[in-house]
């Protein structure tokens, strides 16, 4: 063997090393690539859950405290307007007695008066025609 067919060898060699490596570097990229796009699917997947799941969460969080929230305004709602009801009430019974015990007064010397005005009645017919008391 000679120089020049160790350099041609040599040479050979060079360019299949180089093809070799070459198609090395794409299987290994293409691979590589594989790899990173199917952690980038699951690392997604993965987080787009915990995002939605974190979001319901929060959601069922705010809607049980809004809804409660709401209940007890309603309830203190109902309780004061309870107390004005029966603060009304009372002021018009308080008013009411008042009224009543004038308006019983007011018939009591209505009938007095009537009782009265019967008995005058009376005796002036009595005198009138000349008839003796009952």
């Amino acid at each position: 063997m000679t120089d020049q067919d160790l350099k041609q060898i040599g040479d050979l060699l060079g360019t299949a090393l180089a093809a070799t490596e070459q198609r090395l570097e794409e299987k290994f990229t293409a691979g590589l690539a594989a790899v990173e796009q199917r952690l980038e699917d699951k690392f997604t997947a993965a987080i787009t859950s915990a995002i939605a799941a974190s979001e319901q969460r929060l959601e069922d969080k705010f809607t049980a405290a809004i809804t409660s929230a709401i209940a007890a305004s309603e309830e203190r709602s109902q309780e004061f307007a309870r107390n004005i009801e029966t603060s009304l009430l009372t002021a018009f019974q308080t008013y009411a007695k008042g009224q009543n015990a004038r308006f019983h007064t007011g018939e009591s010397t209505s009938a007095d008066l009537a009782i009265r005005v019967t008995a005058l009645e009376e005796r002036v017919l009595n005198l009138e025609t000349r008839r003796p008391p009952r």
